[in-house]
Formats: C-alpha cells, sequence, structure tokens
C-alpha cells in the first residue's frame, strides 16, 4: 500500500492518478504505430504528424527514435510530455491551418490549459524536486 492518505481518509492512490494511469494503458498509440511501422529506418530526419500532441509515453519513444519534429493539432494538457520534449530538444509546433483556425473558433473556451498557460507550467514542473 502506498504511504499516502487523504484527511479525509481516502487513498490518494485511488483517488488521484497523475499519470492519466497511462501505464495501464494497452491501446497502441498512433505515435508508437509509426515508429513501429517504420521498423528499423533511420528517423533522425523525420517530422511525426499527429493529430493529438503526444502523451509522456509516446514522447519517450519519439525520442529514443531520434524523431526532431513533431506537428501536431489539437493539445493534449501533458506538461510532463512537453518538458521530455523541450529538454530533448525536439521542435514541437502546432499545425496552423483550415482546421486549427475552425478548432480555435469553436472549442477555444475549453481547449486545455497547456495550450493557454502551457509556458507557465512548464516553469513550474521543471522546478519539482
Amino acid at each position: 500500500m502506498p504511504p499516502w492518505e487523504c484527511e479525509c481518509g481516502k487513498s490518494l492512490d485511488q483517488a488521484f492518478f497523475p499519470d492519466r494511469a497511462m501505464k495501464w494503458c494497452t491501446a497502441l498509440h498512433a505515435e508508437e504505430r509509426a515508429i513501429i511501422n517504420a521498423g528499423s529506418r533511420d528517423l533522425s530526419t523525420s517530422v511525426l504528424y499527429t493529430t493529438t500532441f503526444p502523451c509522456m509515453l509516446c514522447a519517450e519513444k519519439i525520442i529514443h527514435a531520434s524523431i526532431p519534429r513533431v506537428i501536431y493539432v489539437d493539445a493534449y494538457p501533458d506538461t510532463v510530455a512537453r518538458l521530455l520534449l523541450l529538454e530533448a530538444s525536439i521542435q514541437v509546433e502546432r499545425f496552423e491551418g483550415v482546421r486549427s483556425r475552425n478548432f480555435e473558433r469553436y472549442f477555444a473556451e475549453t481547449r486545455p490549459a497547456m495550450e493557454i498557460d502551457g509556458l507557465r507550467q512548464l516553469k513550474e514542473a521543471a522546478s519539482l524536486p
């Protein structure tokens, strides 16, 4: 059993999943599929295009595959993934096009906090012990 509990007596391990339970994910993400399908090819000059900002698990695979650039459309609030990619000097950019502009017009109020104040979150995450 983890050694932490909430003041109310609930186990924080059951109430809060900081990794969004990714360690239990059995799905194969699109980024993983692309890297697997590349086989043993050199990806050091490749660009990975993805619909959603990579999660932490995919960010690790992108780094190990030496993919230097990632272009995504929709945000995903994973500051750990963003920090990993930043530290590995992976160029990450949001696709700006018709779809992206329409996404902004319709969903700007509800988009993840990472896009609203991602730099602040990165700085806070970097200062954690």
